[in-house]
């Protein structure tokens, strides 16, 4: 089972699962404790509201230090394995992988917003925006896509180095 005390001191490692320096980890650790605090505050593990009783680790918990709950979702989100494969990584299975997944990858989210390091998504939007507003005007010559179409084919730089005969 893969523990981040286990990696702590081989530098390469941590860096080659995580995209982290062990410095950069250590860094995280009290930000998204904080986080993971907080989020189980308000909900359970499955994602319900809290009532009642508060969020107590188990003492056999596949991921018993913050540590680990940290490297299991820089892990998966860095290597993008399978749940299957992620939950055998950790010892645990599919399906309980699938639920800290599920929470740890909003913790992590929250302690980056926190912390200010949340990536910013806006170009992507913007593309989605530009690929929108393209089949609105689709749309808009009578779906055949053919109006307009010799102008994108001037503008784009692929097609400007095709030969006459490849379009």
């Amino acid at each position: 089972m893969l523990r981040y005390h286990e990696i702590a001191q081989n530098e390469r490692k941590v860096l080659a699962l995580t995209g982290l320096t062990p410095t950069e980890f250590a860094d995280l650790v009290p930000v998204f404790t904080t986080s993971f605090h907080a989020y189980l505050q308000d909900q359970t593990l499955e994602g319900y509201e809290r009532i009642g009783r508060a969020y107590v680790p188990y003492r056999n918990s596949a991921l018993p230090t913050m540590e680990d709950k940290l490297l299991f979702i820089l892990v998966y989100l860095k290597q993008a394995p399978t749940q299957e494969v992620q939950g055998s990584l950790f010892g645990i299975t599919q399906s309980k992988a699938n639920t800290w997944i599920h929470v740890l990858h909003a913790v992590l989210n929250r302690a980056l917003a926190t912390h200010g390091d949340l990536p910013e998504r806006t170009f992507i939007i913007e593309e989605a925006q530009a690929a929108t507003d393209q089949a609105e005007t689709s749309l808009a010559d009578g779906g055949n896509g053919r109006a307009g179409a010799t102008e994108r084919q001037q503008d784009s730089p692929f097609l400007s180095r095709m030969g006459q005969n490849a379009r």
